[in-house]
């Protein structure tokens, strides 16, 4: 694999639900070329951190993915199946639970 990119991300409790993702490999970086040679990248995912991930290592990347999430997050399904996804270069950073104040 080549050069290790940081990949800072959030992750909540809200329903995930797959997508399907494209990514125009033209538009990386800001830069949109005008050839006919579009690489466009395609997968089903329903976490898109996870799918953004997909794409980094099909274009030769090393991805070491870093994790905001509550207590709360960290106990539940979704975090379970970002654990199984991506097995190693995951850090996660435990932060507060919403507060509601009235």
């Amino acid at each position: 694999m080549g050069e290790v990119v940081k990949l800072v991300t959030f992750l909540g409790l809200g329903k995930y639900e797959e997508s399907e993702i494209k990514i125009n490999g033209n538009l990386l970086d800001g830069c949109v070329k005008n050839d006919d040679s579009q690489d466009i990248f395609c997968v089903r995912q329903s976490i898109f951190p996870l799918a953004l991930i997909e794409y980094l290592n099909h274009i030769g990347k090393q991805v070491e993915t870093i994790f905001f999430l509550t207590k709360t997050v960290k106990e539940s399904k979704t975090w379970d199946e970002c654990r199984r996804f991506l097995r190693s270069n995951i850090k996660d950073f435990e932060i507060p639970e919403r507060r509601i104040f009235k």
